[in-house]
């Protein structure tokens, strides 16, 4: 299990960089990293295609795009 410290640098890295959502409503979608909410393991997501869909994911839920 990833320790806290790790889980909210994975967070901040993904700010501004396009991440693809594995679980819940959104899954199989490409969302653009807004910002990480104060808890620093949720998301806050654009979804791409929907005209600007905003929703909150945890960091644990999402892959980076290579």
């Amino acid at each position: 299990m990833k320790m806290k410290n790790e889980i909210e640098m994975e967070a901040q890295i993904l700010v501004n960089n396009e991440v693809k959502i594995n679980v819940g409503q959104f899954a199989g979608k490409t969302a653009l990293v807004r910002k990480v909410m104060a808890d620093g393991r949720s998301l806050e997501v654009e979804i791409a295609n929907t005209s600007g869909k905003i929703a909150f994911v945890d960091v644990t839920f999402v892959s980076e795009i290579q």
